[in-house]
């Protein structure tokens, strides 16, 4: 028997848990257990995995969360398609949108961890001529170039797949935070997009909208987010931006091109990590109805776009208080 608890309601619309297959935790004497980090290996039983899921799935509907975000959702380890599909039977009989974790260009494609054929390991294995190109004119380790046509072609072929095979609500997309290829199709790309556009935006654009128009006859009744990795406020300094940076407060634009690109359906997953931690003023509703980018119209006809908003919670992403625990 499930309890209903109690919840002040909510000032948003709706949440979702976002978590990592290897640190959702409720199967406590489970040696594998982990309480930190990221891509990590998952080292619990294959069982494991799918009560640790069905008891988060238990307490999602009972606070009224419409959504588990699972990154992990298809590895070998524990027990592939088999025991996504069970991960996902039981969470859509409990009303509760089950979002795997996809990575286009890296994060490891629509099969997490594996030998698959929609594993983004196993795809460039089989076809190296599509590694993401460095600046220096390397390959990108994990990382696939988002203009290659075989890759397009995988990519549309593994989301059929995943929603023709899994009882799934939704999905969470991500094409490794800030990467840009700069192989002569991606720089060439560039020719006619708008000017001021910071290439990390164009390249999402390139990664996730063939997807995103791949899964529009999905979004009627499912949740369909895509992460921009930075806060909502305008303007700010590229050159100012530390290598590696992601917990930023702003586009560093007025306006990413993708947000008028993408199917209207669609969610942009915005960080609010560094505005939070910032205190910035700017960032009062006020600004983001401004920007067109809080779901609301602004006076002038501006354009809206759905939109969520990720909080690292004290992780392994948010050291500033020296703290590394489970949890998003």
């Amino acid at each position: 028997m499930t309890r209903q608890l109690e919840r002040p309601t909510p000032v948003l619309l709706g949440s979702y848990f976002w978590t990592w297959d290897h640190k959702t935790n409720f199967v406590l004497d489970d040696p594998g257990n982990q309480t930190f980090g990221c891509y990590n290996r998952y080292l619990k039983q294959p069982e494991t995995f799918v009560v640790d899921y069905r008891r988060l799935t238990d307490l999602a509907a009972s606070l009224g969360v419409k959504g588990i975000v699972i990154w992990g959702f298809l590895r070998d380890a524990h027990g592939g398609v088999e025991f996504a599909q069970r991960v996902a039977d039981y969470a859509a009989s409990r009303g509760v949108a089950i979002m795997p974790g996809v990575g286009t260009t890296h994060y490891g494609g629509i099969y997490y961890e594996g030998n698959h054929r929609y594993n983004l390991e196993t795809f460039l294995k089989k076809n190296p001529d599509a590694y993401m190109i460095n600046e220096d004119g390397s390959a990108r380790p994990g990382s696939a170039c988002p203009s290659h046509p075989a890759f397009r072609e995988w990519m549309t072929e593994g989301l059929e797949w995943l929603f023709r095979e899994f009882a799934i609500g939704g999905i969470n997309l991500e094409n490794g935070d800030l990467m840009v290829c700069h192989c002569p199709r991606c720089i060439a790309h560039k020719v006619g997009w708008p000017s001021g556009d910071p290439d990390f935006f164009r390249l999402q654009a390139m990664s996730y909208l063939p997807a995103l128009h791949t899964l529009a006859g999905e979004m009627a009744d499912k949740l369909i987010t895509w992460a921009a990795y930075t806060g909502f406020l305008p303007g700010g300094d590229m050159e100012a931006m530390s290598p590696g940076e992601f917990q930023i407060n702003s586009m560093y634009c007025q306006r990413p091109a993708i947000c008028d690109r993408a199917p209207a359906q669609s969610m942009a997953q915005w960080t609010l990590t560094g505005m939070v931690r910032q205190r910035d003023a700017r960032c009062a509703p006020a600004t983001a109805a401004a920007a067109g980018l809080s779901g609301r119209r602004r006076a002038g006809g501006g354009i809206r776009h759905p939109a969520v908003a990720a909080r690292h919670r004290p992780t392994v992403w948010d050291t500033s208080r020296g703290i590394s625990a489970p949890g998003e």
